[in-house]
């Protein structure tokens, strides 16, 4: 039976995905969590990397195949950490294809602009201090990395796949329209691994939709949660004052007041930094999609 690959992106309904898509046992068997494909995968360093041993091991996974059940690597951290410039995506590319033979790929994005600002409330989730035009416009010192807006070229990535794996073997679905049609998002990516039309398909149609970014309005409030608790970007907590940074945390994320006027600076300073350069890839990007790109608001070159 088909292996689907699904390595992102990042914010693209990839946890919708994972938790409900591709746990539908009737139509998915997907065969790792992430912390697996993190530590078969991601982790290992290129001097301690064995394919070999990987591949084996994802054969064993595949051993004993269900009919009419399509098994699935599903895991955004395959197109690397996007809050440090997904600096290893052609290292996974290249690892998924020396471990896994055969295989579909999907990958999710999203227009860039939308993207960057829930990375940003990504970034200030895991425990992110800077505004958010402070965030778009850092540049670390040499040997240090961090969000590029270069990294949401998704053609690069759509490429690389290709050249492992087929061009004919490599489909973008854009969450814009699993937002406005998931029916038929659905049944693209459904035809594309050959599964058929099921009672399970149309439950899926169905199945509520959640988000779990804070608001931008809560930001500045997270923000100084984050100056004072234990998070990914700060693993030391003032642990005398941490229950204060938790108690503001969950404030942040329910406070509304200002959502609108905050959006407005957001999308003011992602404007400022990312208009007008990503048509060119997007329209190559157009090629691996079968809907139409610039009718979901893609940026596009003619």
């Amino acid at each position: 039976m088909t292996l689907l690959l699904h390595p992102g992106f990042h914010k693209t309904a990839t946890s919708w995905l994972q938790s409900t898509v591709f746990a539908e046992k009737r139509l998915f068997r997907s065969l790792m969590t992430h912390e697996e494909i993190d530590d078969l995968l991601v982790r290992p360093h290129d001097f301690w990397f064995d394919a070999k041993q990987a591949s084996a091991k994802i054969s064993a996974l595949r051993s004993d195949p269900k009919p009419g059940v399509v098994d699935v690597i599903s895991s955004e951290i395959l197109s690397g950490n996007i809050l440090l410039g997904s600096r290893d995506s052609a290292q996974l590319a290249a690892r998924l294809a020396a471990t896994c033979g055969e295989a579909k790929v999907v990958l999710t994005v999203r227009a860039q602009k939308p993207m960057a600002r829930s990375v940003y409330q990504q970034y200030v989730k895991r425990g992110g201090r800077l505004k958010i035009e402070e965030f778009l416009r850092f540049a670390p010192e040499p040997g240090y990395f961090w969000f590029d807006p270069a990294t949401l070229e998704f053609h690069k990535v759509a490429e690389a796949y290709a050249a492992y794996f087929g061009r004919e073997n490599v489909m973008v679905l854009p969450q814009e329209l699993l937002i406005s049609n998931r029916p038929q998002y659905l049944r693209l990516m459904f035809d594309y691994v050959g599964l058929e039309e099921s009672v399970a398909e149309h439950e899926l149609a169905k199945a509520p939709a959640s988000s779990i970014s804070p608001p931008l309005s809560g930001a500045p409030l997270l923000r100084i949660a984050n100056s004072i608790g234990q998070s990914p970007f700060n693993p030391r907590s003032r642990s005398r004052i941490a229950p204060l940074g938790k108690l503001i945390e969950r404030v942040g994320y329910r406070w509304t007041l200002g959502e609108a006027k905050a959006k407005q600076r957001a999308d003011a300073a992602l404007d400022a930094e990312l208009s007008n350069r990503f048509g060119k890839s997007n329209a190559i990007l157009q090629r691996f999609c079968p809907v139409d790109l610039k009718k979901l608001r893609y940026e596009m070159d003619d």
